[in-house]
């Protein structure tokens, strides 16, 4: 009866259909069983004759493709910051991971990414918010879903060679085996990553010494992307970016959700909500948006914590706002209106969209070194600026009207900006200007602790 029963499913017009559904689902969530529906259903096609073995391959090679680019779309789209389950501990460890891999060793990583579940979400996902070339993207998600749809159909189908015993039997046997194998595979995945942990990214210099690429901590978005303001959304997803231009230097990010700095060479405090007026003595009825107190404590004790440490930080948007504060500084809570638009927005917090105007750079400063020109043009999307200046923090850039567009500070390796270096559309030397000072600071500060 029940061989019967398997042999009507595989005749089927829905039988492939079916199991495409599970393999494009199983892109998203693990614990939707794609690899052990093409698994049975190559089984099927050996054992009933139906559908082809070729079929299967091909059908399950499109679905995974498929799966893997939706995912790629949605990081694109979103980032990694967006939902409260990306911001999960375990989930940023796994995109920190696949980040420094993709950029070390992309091809190899896609491939083997495909067939450890888990793994592959993150790969796609990061492979989105990075905004890996399509031209290299798309051959290799091509190569990686074709190689895992014959493993597994191939599994199911030389189990059903093999194994006697009815329709049943074989498929049961085949998942069996396509189940022993994943369980194989995770384990060799754990074990490896533990062996990565212990040795820290170590790799050998020159002289033969242990060296390893900079650490650097940026404290996770806390707000709740979900609610109702989707500026929150948009603000957690550009963090992705500008992690992106810290990893361009060749520096290791990682997202952290305490002040424990132990092992850190440095700290990038990106944009955001507003700080909350009430920890600089401001205007608490002021129009804000998302003023979240748990984000002002973490990024403030951070901050305080990488001072007290020495360590080299870089601020953008918020960032120069919270060092700002951190500093005794005070904040302006809303920007009237100037012959400079700082906001696109027109409800006193503005969109998350952006505006450009021109900086006037201060020379000799840390961060005109890198600029092209004394003026430069910059996206801007603000509506809170610096009103008093913290103590030590210089300022080093202005706009027409006097806001406050960069500071440095006096003895400390410190720099931050108002603008947004991230934003699309950005000049490749004006992006990266901001980070490779702040990279400078964290090798200097490194070689110094040798």
């Amino acid at each position: 009866m029940t061989d019967d029963w398997l042999a009507l499913l595989a005749a089927s017009p829905w039988a492939l259909p079916i199991m495409a559904a599970l393999v494009v689902g199983d892109a998203f969530l693990v614990v939707i069983p794609g690899e052990a529906a093409v698994t049975t259903f190559g089984a099927l096609a050996v054992s009933t004759g139906s559908p082809s073995l070729f079929a299967v391959i091909a059908v399950a090679a499109l679905a995974a493709a498929t799966g893997d680019i939706a995912c790629y779309v949605v990081g694109r789209a979103i980032g990694i910051q967006r939902w409260r389950w990306m911001r999960a501990r375990r989930v940023q460890d796994a995109f920190t991971w696949a980040h420094a891999a993709l950029d070390r060793r992309g091809g190899s990583l896609m491939f083997t990414a495909r067939f450890i579940p888990f793994a592959r979400l993150a790969v796609n996902l990061v492979a989105g918010s990075s905004r890996m070339s399509l031209l290299r993207y798309l051959p290799l998600v091509a190569a990686a879903a074709t190689a895992w749809a014959i493993y597994q159909a191939l599994v199911g189908a030389a189990v059903a060679a093999l194994i006697p015993g009815g329709t049943v039997a074989a498929v049961l046997v085949s998942i069996g085996v396509a189940l022993l194998l994943g369980f194989t595979v995770d384990l060799i995945v754990a074990r490896v990553r533990r062996r990565s942990r212990a040795a820290a990214g170590a790799a050998v210099g020159e002289n033969g010494s242990v060296t390893r690429l900079p650490r650097i901590a940026m404290p996770a978005r806390l707000s709740d992307a979900d609610g109702a303001d989707a500026r929150v959304g948009l603000a957690n997803a550009i963090f992705d970016d500008v992690a992106a231009l810290v990893r361009a230097e060749d520096l290791d990010v990682v997202v952290v959700r305490d002040a424990d700095l132990t092992g850190f060479d440095g700290l990038v405090l990106p944009g955001g909500g507003d700080v909350d007026p009430a920890r600089y003595g401001g205007d608490t009825a002021a129009a804000c948006y998302d003023v979240n107190p748990a984000q002002d404590d973490l990024d403030l004790d951070i901050a305080a914590a990488a001072v007290a440490a020495g360590l080299p930080i870089l601020g953008v948007c918020r960032g120069l706002q919270v060092l700002n504060v951190s500093f005794g500084g005070t904040l302006v809570e809303d920007l009237a209106a100037s012959d400079v638009l700082h906001t696109p927005g027109d409800d006193g917090c503005g969109e998350l969209e952006w505006t450009w105007h021109p900086v006037a750079v201060a020379p000799g400063s840390r961060l005109r070194g890198d600029l092209p020109a004394d003026e430069i043009a910059v996206a801007s999307g603000h509506h809170q600026a610096i009103r008093d200046l913290g103590e030590g923090l210089i300022a080093t850039a202005t706009a027409t009207d006097g806001v406050v567009e960069a500071v440095e500070h006096e003895t400390l390796p410190i720099v931050a900006v108002q603008w947004h270096p991230e934003a699309e559309g950005t000049p490749a030397e004006l992006a990266a200007a901001p980070f490779a000072v702040f990279a400078d600071l964290v090798r200097a500060g490194c070689l110094a602790q040798r």
